[in-house]
């Protein structure tokens, strides 16, 4: 175990006899990435690829409740990417591989339409908004420093398949910037989800599903996130 941690790590349980390492200095991943990967749905024989990946949270999940024939995660922090290597080796994990990349160019690496299903939970701060934290790694995964809106929809649109389906967690007050990409991107909007932190509370949260190509029409459905984190199956209802 000590050749796997390393300084000012821990190891936090996911369940299923999976642990995954973090470190609380910098990043660590909230319920919105277990939200997300919970709503994904593909199959063994696609590949997937998780954007702004992290510490493979969504990727890892998603790879270990579905098994696809690969899981590719894609991160721009190379410290991030260490870590979900080792988290991969921890725990044994089968077909998944970790990128360290600039999302926006990753496509000259990976190649162009080469997804089944795309994942992102991205940065959700403008420039401009609430407070930039002084650790520069936790700058970059909340605030778009290095990653903005229209630079991931047009990432995801150059790695999926005509058909591939993208899935994306983001702020509520957003949504309508989102769609917007979306759909300059051929990314047509299938489902929203609002999560509210409370009934008492506005929607702070949505999960979107996208198709590529797909015609217009979209389902919208909204719960309180207390109700999703006790039971998952409600997304796919």
């Amino acid at each position: 175990m000590n050749t796997i941690l390393h300084e000012n790590e821990r190891l936090d349980d996911l369940g299923n006899g999976l642990s995954i390492i973090q470190s609380p200095d910098d990043y660590c991943f909230t319920s919105d990435s277990v939200l997300l990967a919970n709503l994904v749905q593909t199959s063994t024989k696609n590949t997937v690829i998780d954007l702004c990946s992290g510490s493979g949270i969504i990727g890892i999940l998603v790879n270990e409740k579905v098994k696809p024939k690969q899981t590719i995660c894609v991160e721009l922090q190379e410290y991030l990417c260490d870590m979900a290597r080792r988290t991969i080796e921890l725990n044994d994990l089968q077909n998944i591989t970790v990128v360290n990349a600039d999302i926006t160019t990753v496509h000259t690496i990976l190649g162009r339409e080469i997804a089944d299903t795309v994942i992102a939970n991205p940065p959700y701060y403008r420039l401009n908004e609430g407070n930039i934290s002084d650790n520069e790694r936790i700058a970059i995964c909340r605030h778009e420093i290095k990653l903005d809106l229209k630079k991931l929809i047009y990432s995801a649109n150059n790695l999926l398949k005509y058909g591939g389906r993208f899935y994306v967690v983001y702020r509520a007050d957003r949504l309508a910037e989102l769609i917007t990409e979306l759909s300059l991107n051929k990314l047509e909007p299938k489902e929203i989800i609002c999560v509210k932190p409370t009934a008492e509370k506005q929607v702070d949260t949505v999960l979107v599903v996208a198709k590529k190509g797909a015609e217009k029409g979209v389902r919208v459905n909204s719960f309180l996130r207390q109700d999703i984190e006790n039971d998952y199956s409600i997304l796919k209802k």
